[in-house]
Parts: structure tokens; C-alpha cells; sequence
């Protein structure tokens, strides 16, 4: 288990350091974090009559998953708040585009479109098992886009974690 004490101070548990290498330290806010962040001041009813703020721990997800996502090569990213509470996050590379929906009861939902088409979608999954689909699918993707794979990138997975000052666990790349 990683603590995340403040945006560049990792505690680390040594036997995950073994498995997956040193933690990367948390990449300086981007403007889709800042994005992200203020999701939590929408108005009430700001979707037609519909939504309202997004809760901290759909937030606070949302930014491992923006992390992890933008760790793997995926720096042509967007986001936007869902009136259900949901937070939906889109990575393209090419012609590839994965969608990640962060949902409010803390499943994980994927879709993936090729060429403007959607190639599936996988609604509602636990963070573990949406992980290791995503993980797939851009191991798939660099080999078809032909470019070089980061090993030790692909080998680390968003680690839960525990922020010590508001107590969320949320995934982080």
C-alpha cells in the first residue's frame, strides 16, 4: 500500500516496491486535473434539471485513473462530470480511443472505439479487474500503433491508496 502524504511524498510498503518498482511520483497538475477538481463545485441541477456536484471519492478516483492512464502515453485526454455522479475520462492515440466512467458507487466502466467505431463495452467492474482490461487493451494498442512499449510503466498497475488528509482510497498510477 502506497500513503499519499502530500503530491510528491510517497510512503511505500517494501514488498510492493519488490513487485512493481518505486512509485512514480505524481505528475504536476494538468489542466484536465484542474478539470477534474472543480467537478466538485457544479450546481445542483446543473444537467437540465439533473446532477449536482461530484462526491471527493469519484473525484479523487477519477484523478488515479487520469493518472494512469496519461502514465501509459495517452496525452490527448478529456473529462466530464456525468448527472448520475459518474465522471467520464477519454483517452485517444490515433484512431484508438478508450473511454474510462469512473461511476458513483465506485465501479469502473470501459468502452473502447476503433476508428470511430465501439469495439465493446464493459459496464460496471471492480477497479482490479477494469485495470488489468485496460492494461490489456493498451498492450494491444502499442503493438498495433508500433510504438515502443515502456516495460516498467505496463508493469505497474494504479495502486489503492489511502490519502491521509481526507481518508479516500482512490487508484493511483
Amino acid at each position: 500500500m502506497l500513503l499519499l502524504l502530500d503530491e510528491n511524498i510517497y510512503l511505500a510498503n517494501p514488498e510492493i516496491i519488490e513487485v512493481f518498482g518505486a512509485p512514480m511520483a505524481a505528475p504536476a497538475s494538468t489542466p484536465n486535473e484542474e478539470k477534474i477538481k472543480s467537478f466538485a463545485f457544479l450546481p445542483k441541477r446543473w444537467d437540465y434539471g439533473l446532477g449536482g456536484p461530484i462526491a471527493e471519492k469519484t473525484i479523487q478516483s477519477a484523478l488515479g485513473w487520469y493518472r494512469f492512464l496519461y502514465s501509459q502515453g495517452f496525452q490527448k485526454t478529456s473529462a466530464g462530470p456525468g448527472s448520475d455522479g459518474e465522471i467520464d475520462l477519454s483517452a485517444s492515440l490515433g484512431d484508438h480511443l478508450i473511454e474510462v466512467i469512473v461511476e458513483s458507487d465506485d465501479t469502473i466502466s470501459i468502452a473502447y472505439d476503433f476508428q470511430r467505431k465501439q469495439e465493446f463495452y464493459y459496464p460496471r467492474m471492480a477497479a482490479e479487474e477494469a485495470w488489468q482490461a485496460i492494461l490489456d487493451l493498451v498492450g494491444r494498442i502499442r503493438l498495433i500503433v508500433g510504438q515502443r512499449w515502456n516495460a516498467s510503466a505496463y508493469s505497474r498497475k494504479p495502486n489503492t491508496t489511502q490519502n491521509i488528509r481526507s481518508g479516500v482510497a482512490m487508484p493511483l498510477g
